[in-house]
This record gives C-alpha cells, sequence and structure tokens, in this order.
C-alpha cells in the first residue's frame, strides 16, 4: 500500500500563487499542476485587450460556458483614437466581471463608466464627455487604494467651483494635459504616496504645479513616499521651489532625470543636475529620508554640477536617516535595445571613485528603460 501523499492546505496553495501572480510564466506553469491550482491561476488572470482582439473576447464572453467573468483579476483596454468605438461594448459589461479588483482603461469614455464600486485598483487615460459623467463615477469607488490619471480629460468645460470626491489612497499618480483642472483632482485626495508626472513633450502644464505646494501642505505629515517625475532641469527648478516644512512624514524621495551619465567615445563623466541641491536642501530639514532615489539618463551633454560635490552634501548630518541611495539607470537614445543594461554597468564602474562606500548606506543601481525607438 502506497503511504498517503499528504495535502497541502488550501490556503497556502493560494498564497503560493498569488505569490507568482506577478508573473505569467510562473502562473502557467501553476496552472498545469492540478486542477485545484489551474483555478488558482485563473484567478490572477490579467487580460490584455486592443482593438483587434476585442471581437474575439466578447465572443469568448458569450459562450455558455465562460468563466471569465469571475476568473480575472486585471483587466487592460487599450484602444485609441476617438473614432475607435470597438471597446465600448467592453466598458458596458464591466460590472459582469465580479472578480476584478485591477482596471486599466487608455481609451475614451464617450458614455462614462459604470459602477464598479469593489475596484480597488484603478488607471485612467482619456477623454469623457463630460466633467460630470468623470466625477459620478469616481464618486462611487469606496474601496479604492490605488490610483493613476494619465491624461483624464472631459470634452465640456466645467463650471467652477468643481466638485470631487474624497478619497483616502495608498498611492496616486497624477499625470495631466492643460485642458485638465488638476486643482479639482488632488486637493480632496489623501495618499501616502504621491506619483506626479512633469513631462517636456507636449504644452506642460506649469499652472498647475503652483497647487502642487498646496496639495503638500494638506497631505502634510500623511505623505511618505514622493516621485517626482521630472526629465529636464526645468522640471527638478521648479519643484526646488516649493516649501516641505508640513510634510515631515516624507520617507522616500524619487525624482527622475536627477544625474546625468555623459558618454563621449570610451570616455565617460556623471554629472547632476544644478537645481538638484537646493531641492534636497528644501527637504532635508524637515523629513528624514531613508531612501533616494535618482533617474540616471544616458546622453552627450555638456556638464552640469560636479557629482562629487553633490556627494559631500549626501555625507552631512541631515541624511544621517538615510539608509539607502538608488540609481534608475535608462538607456541612450542613440541605441535601439538593451542599452539600459550597458548603461548601468558603465555606471556602476564610475560610482566607486563618485560616491564612495559608507557603512550605513546601501547604493543599488536599477535598469530603467530602453527607448522604444531610435532618435535621430
Amino acid at each position: 500500500m502506497h503511504p498517503t501523499v499528504p495535502r497541502i492546505p488550501p490556503e497556502l496553495c493560494e498564497l503560493i500563487v498569488e505569490q507568482l501572480s506577478d508573473s505569467p510564466k510562473d502562473l502557467l506553469a501553476c496552472s498545469l499542476v492540478c486542477r485545484e491550482w489551474f483555478i488558482l491561476a485563473r484567478n490572477h488572470t490579467t487580460i490584455y485587450l486592443s482593438a483587434q482582439n476585442v471581437s474575439g473576447f466578447l465572443d469568448l464572453l458569450e459562450l455558455s460556458t465562460t468563466t471569465v467573468f469571475y476568473n480575472i483579476r486585471r483587466l487592460e483596454v487599450f484602444a485609441w483614437g476617438a473614432e475607435e468605438r470597438v471597446h465600448l461594448p467592453i466598458l458596458q459589461i464591466l460590472p459582469q466581471f465580479q472578480r476584478l479588483y485591477s482596471l486599466v482603461l487608455w481609451c475614451p469614455f464617450p458614455y462614462g463608466l459604470p459602477d464598479l464600486p469593489w475596484l480597488t485598483e484603478l488607471e485612467l487615460s482619456g477623454t469623457f464627455r463630460s466633467y460630470a459623467s468623470f466625477v459620478h463615477f469616481m464618486s462611487n469607488l469606496p474601496v479604492l487604494q490605488s490610483l493613476v490619471l494619465d491624461d483624464v480629460q472631459w470634452a465640456d468645460i466645467p463650471q467652477l467651483p468643481l466638485s470631487f470626491p474624497s478619497l483616502d489612497l495608498r498611492t496616486l499618480s497624477l499625470d495631466f494635459g492643460m485642458r485638465a483642472p488638476i486643482e479639482a483632482i488632488m486637493l480632496p485626495i489623501r495618499t501616502r504616496s504621491l506619483t506626479l508626472g512633469l513631462w517636456s513633450h507636449g504644452s506642460f502644464p506649469i499652472t498647475w504645479l503652483q497647487r502642487v505646494p498646496t496639495y503638500l501642505h494638506r497631505l502634510g505629515g500623511h505623505l511618505h513616499h514622493l516621485n517626482l517625475r521630472c526629465d529636464s532641469d526645468e522640471h527638478i527648478h521648479h519643484v526646488s521651489a516649493m516649501d516641505f516644512h508640513h510634510n515631515v512624514g516624507l520617507q522616500h524621495l524619487e525624482i527622475g532625470e536627477a544625474v546625468r551619465l555623459n558618454v563621449v567615445g570610451e570616455s565617460s563623466e556623471v554629472d547632476v543636475s544644478p537645481f538638484l541641491e537646493r531641492l534636497l536642501a528644501r527637504v532635508a530639514p524637515h523629513c528624514r529620508l531613508q531612501t533616494l532615489t535618482l533617474g540616471v539618463q544616458t546622453v552627450n551633454a555638456t556638464a552640469r554640477t560636479s557629482f562629487l560635490q553633490f556627494a559631500q552634501l549626501l555625507d552631512t548630518p541631515q541624511f544621517s536617516a538615510l539608509r539607502e541611495i538608488q540609481f534608475i539607470v535608462h538607456g541612450s537614445p542613440f541605441v535601439l535595445r538593451a542599452s539600459a543594461r550597458a548603461a548601468r554597468e558603465r555606471f556602476e564602474l564610475l560610482l566607486p571613485a563618485i560616491l564612495p562606500a559608507c557603512a550605513t548606506r546601501q547604493v543599488v543601481c536599477i535598469d530603467g528603460e530602453d527607448p522604444d525607438e531610435v532618435w535621430c
């Protein structure tokens, strides 16, 4: 007689699969273990929809045996162009996805969105027919924890004062165009982690940057993580003038495009934004930073401020609580693939000379993004 095989507790199996849910390859492997694990893996499924595969997905949903409505945990819909309407049936049936907790929509919303009160994670990019329809949707998200609004707009011009629902979030990311009144979105929202997208392309909303200090004041010590996604010295210059004396709980600060790895032939040098030191000088007296993350851009450029001078600032008593410095090294715009890894490796070779090792501080380098196309 064969000995009885011990059965793994179901809650432990669910925990294992959940820990692997960010890896489609691992989820596929889990689904092949047995029927129970197949069901668990399906419960963590992410579906990616574009204009090309929406119709096939709708056909799948019409099958009497489909379990998709109960298995999808994350749904992402990408349909570009105001004239593209093939995605609209998906928007209309969203309430039927009863296990859906994370939703990404990059598409127009001409008829608004239905109530989805169980959502915990939401990412929106697109245009609503009216500000009222946007507010109506946002007002019925009682358990929402993570919100990304990327250039969300509305076709009408809302009348002031604008009314937006109060939300208490874990994370908030805002990246708006010129037409969106950013102050109507940010001021009612509380969040522990805030990301502000500041980009040079298109019309940069300098006017709403003037509202950010008011918002930081309102968040006060509730804010723990601030990510400033700058991509130019101009943006760092603007944020370096902000007042952080209310944000005494801030522990993690991330600043994009703050460091430059200048490559000229076989030689390399590192410099920083001339406004970075000023920005940190505004933060350090009020916040005991534990981690500092700096974006590194690989470019051919003239020097700005010596990195060695900046490194001396990090050794002052104001940064005594700093336990980790991260560098996210992005790829070169002149190389199509795998340039981020190469740039990170070159940057790591330079680090010992420009940022000497410290027993109380860890330094980490991370591969950033590769360019999507060759820039000429």
